[in-house]
């Protein structure tokens, strides 16, 4: 995963080989929040296959994180059913830990 969060909290940027498209970071609600869920989550729209070279795609991704020193940490969850195999089940991680890189 490679994205940038903009001033106006719109994120671009890539996940796997897929492109982000309208991607937007939003405060979790407040009930969540109180029950132990990430602060954040990000919506993001898909443009492309997640893995080109074996023809896996998604329309959409969420990324629910924590911000941390420099870090987002949590999960995510793309677009797809709960059954069937890779080219159409959905699919999550866990332990996920984006690391801020300055390139300036």
């Amino acid at each position: 995963m490679d994205i940038v969060i903009h001033d106006d909290m719109h994120v671009t940027g890539t996940i796997g080989d897929a492109a982000i498209r309208q991607g937007m970071v939003r405060h979790n609600s407040q009930l969540l929040q109180l029950s132990g869920n990430p602060d954040y989550v990000i919506y993001a729209d898909l443009q492309g296959d997640l893995v080109a070279n074996e023809h896996v795609h998604r329309n959409s991704i969420k990324l629910i994180v924590d911000y941390e020193e420099g870090e987002l940490i949590g999960g995510f969850h793309t677009s797809g059913t709960k059954f069937g195999g890779k080219e159409t089940m959905m699919l999550s991680g866990t332990d996920l830990v984006l690391t801020k890189i300055n390139t300036n």
